[in-house]
């Protein structure tokens, strides 16, 4: 049977109204360890892949690392057989030793910076 006093109808609509947000709240709540074990799970997620791409670049940069380490050593044992055949070139020449210690003392001369001496031959 409808009723006819409207505060009554009013009262009922605020109870219902109560227990709709008394429910939203117990939902809430009951939600809620979920959501903490899901954005535990994706900082885990984010962690791993994380590692994953610290672990991948490091392993390119030592693969650099070794290239370039490896051109270094082959181009330093160039140096050293073109020096050496250029030093029996000088020796077979019979080059004055007085002349290439003069030339040596030049040289280093120029690269720690002091004055020219003005000496060239």
């Amino acid at each position: 049977m409808a009723s006819n006093n409207p505060d009554k109808a009013l009262s009922i609509s605020a109870g219902q109204a109560m227990n709709v947000v008394l429910k939203a709240e117990q939902d809430a709540e009951n939600g809620f360890p979920e959501c903490k074990k899901l954005s535990c799970h994706t900082i885990q997620d984010a962690q791993q892949h994380s590692a994953t791409i610290a672990r991948r670049t490091n392993k390119r940069i030592t693969t650099m690392h070794l290239r370039h380490k490896q051109k270094v050593s082959h181009r330093i044992s160039e140096m050293e057989r073109a020096a050496a055949s250029e030093l029996k070139n000088v020796h077979g020449r019979g080059l004055d030793e007085g002349k290439l210690v003069g030339a040596v003392n030049e040289v280093a001369a120029i690269l720690i910076g002091l004055p020219d001496s003005g000496k060239s031959d």
